[in-house]
């Protein structure tokens, strides 16, 4: 029995001493999990701190429209002989567009050039009978009653000559409408006539566009509207152009905004060379409200976001650093750093997922 006790209490001090033990790996060293992984190599990439612009911009959606759009109609009857225009031809101002029929007219407007012409000629005598009678009245060889018959009959054909030249204008004026002609220069965008077809005051035939200039049509908030001038100049993207940016020009801005959209109608005129931008399409608009120039900058790679505080790593002496930084603007590829690291730093922009604060790292270019 006594045996059995000092065998327990040996077994009792050996595992005591076991337990006060720190377990060793098999590399010698000892140390706890955090810290073995502090110690862990990372290869990385690094970028150094940029110094660039940023602008804040607006952007809304738009849609191109012409510049001005004229619907050209008929003034008077008549039939459909040559049509000189169809959908996409390009037409220059007081070009023919189309020739209706003008016998009736022609003869018309002899007809009123000979009651013209005739008139002219009964007044040219009435007038010289006038004069001559009212130098008979001034000397007193005439009497009163007597002139103002004379001159009444002066009075009547001054009025008959005008009906004349009332007449002969609108018969010209007729005639004229039988050649329809383009108010505007532009492009074709809808023909509506055929030849042979007879036609009536107020029948739509053409509609034109003006290609050279283009207006951008977008909406503006209650919110951004402040911040858009008349003049101001923005950028102006279209979707199948690619990256191409045009340039354009606020020009009116609505008083009163739309009663669906509750934005204020904006217009920007855009110039179309070579008639690329065609109506209907869309476009991305974009005004400038801010820009902060030569400012430092990182790679949006290189950033860390964690319960809405924005982090990077740097390199220093082979090792990687968390910290915490303030930014501005950004753009697709930057983000702006106002403050939080130093001009002279490197941010890691590659492994920055895999490190703690410590960490030692290898750069790899």
């Amino acid at each position: 029995m006594k045996k059995l006790l000092i065998l327990l209490l040996v077994i009792s001090l050996i595992l005591a001493g076991c337990a006060g033990k720190e377990t060793v790996p098999a590399d010698g060293k000892v140390g706890t999990e955090e810290t073995n992984k502090s110690e862990e190599i990372i290869y990385v990439k690094v970028a150094p701190i940029g110094i660039k612009d940023f602008f804040h911009k607006l952007s809304l959606p738009g849609v191109i429209q012409p510049k001005e759009t004229v619907m050209v109609t008929a003034k008077i009857n008549g039939t459909v002989e040559r049509i000189h225009g169809d959908i996409g031809s390009s037409i220059k101002k007081d070009t023919l567009l189309c020739k209706l029929s003008d016998m009736e007219y022609k003869l018309q407007y002899e007809n009123a050039l000979i009651g013209l012409n005739k008139e002219k000629l009964t007044q040219d005598s009435t007038k010289k009978n006038y004069e001559r009678y009212r130098v008979l009245f001034e000397s007193g060889a005439l009497s009163q009653a007597d002139f103002e018959n004379i001159e009444n009959q002066y009075k009547m054909g001054q009025e008959l000559l005008n009906l004349a030249q009332n007449g002969f204008a609108l018969a010209k004026q007729n005639l004229d409408y039988t050649e329809i002609k383009a108010p505007i220069s532009g492009v074709i965008s809808k023909k509506e006539i055929s030849v042979g077809e007879n036609i009536g005051p107020g029948k739509m035939l053409f509609t034109i566009v003006s290609m050279d200039d283009m207006y951008v049509e977008t909406g503006v908030s209650e919110k951004d509207i402040p911040v858009c001038k008349v003049g101001q100049k923005v950028e102006i993207r279209v979707e199948s152009f690619g990256s191409e940016i045009l340039e354009g020009e606020i020009t009116h801005i609505g008083p009163v905004p739309d009663p669906e959209t509750k934005a204020y109608p904006v217009k920007i005129l855009v110039k179309n060379r070579e008639h690329r931008l065609k109506a209907g399409m869309f476009a991305t608009i974009e005004i400038l409200l801010d820009s902060h120039k030569s400012v430092m900058s990182v790679p949006k790679e290189a950033i860390i976001t964690e319960n809405a505080v924005d982090f990077v790593f740097i390199e220093q002496n082979g090792k990687a650093y968390k910290k915490p930084i303030k930014v501005g603007y950004k753009d697709e590829d930057d983000w702006e750093v106002l403050e939080g690291i130093e001009k002279n730093n490197r941010v890691i922009v590659v492994g920055k997922d895999k490190l703690v604060e410590g960490n030692p790292i290898t750069i790899r270019e």
